[in-house]
């Protein structure tokens, strides 16, 4: 092999490296930088009527906030790539039992309308046991337009009488609230939700 050869070769090398440095320093870059504050996500104010809305569930049944109405409905938006998500799975369904008993209606709203994303929440039932209503919707859809425009997950709404009354994040102390009103209510019922 000649000089000019192996120069050629060297040059080639460092540019492929160099090229490589700067997408790593560019994907990295984020963790050296403050943090930038998150704008507050853009939802339903409290006792706001909630909007109307109408959504296949997967398993084919359409269901409508007009339905629900007269009653509770809990909005639970959810994604299989959010760990904070993954998190809360194995006990959505004790709770989805616990606020049916005390009248609530769990709805899990997923995003996109890909059949992939249909399977994956097929599985996600099975493995938890899950048997709320599952609906996935895709991005001009009012439940994510109207109440989950920046698609926050693990993110939850609680409507009752066609009013927003609660809304946040799983980890917040209002669903933690909910939660435990909704035990109260199945306890004075005589169950739990087991």
């Amino acid at each position: 092999m000649s000089t000019e050869t192996l120069v050629l070769l060297l040059w080639i090398a460092v540019f492929a490296n160099s090229f490589l440095l700067f997408r790593v320093i560019r994907k990295l870059r984020p963790l050296f930088e403050p943090p930038k504050e998150l704008p507050e996500i853009p939802s339903l104010p409290l006792d706001a009527p909630a909007p109307p809305f109408d959504a296949e569930s997967i398993d084919g049944a359409i269901l409508s906030l007009g339905d629900l109405a007269e009653s509770s409905v809990a909005l639970v938006f959810v994604s299989q790539d959010c760990a904070g998500c993954r998190a809360h799975f194995p006990n959505l369904e004790k709770i989805n039992r616990i606020a049916k008993v005390s009248g609530t209606r769990m709805v899990l709203v997923g995003f996109t309308d890909s059949f992939s994303q249909r399977e994956a929440h097929d599985v996600l039932r099975a493995r938890h046991q899950i048997t709320a209503d599952i609906v996935i919707v895709a991005r001009k859809h009012v439940l994510r337009r109207l109440y989950n425009p920046r698609g926050a997950t693990p993110f939850f709404y609680h409507v009752e009488d066609g009013v927003v009354r609660r809304k946040g994040a799983l980890d917040t102390e209002n669903w933690a609230e909910m939660v435990k009103y909704w035990q109260a209510l199945a306890r004075s019922q005589g169950s739990t939700g087991r």
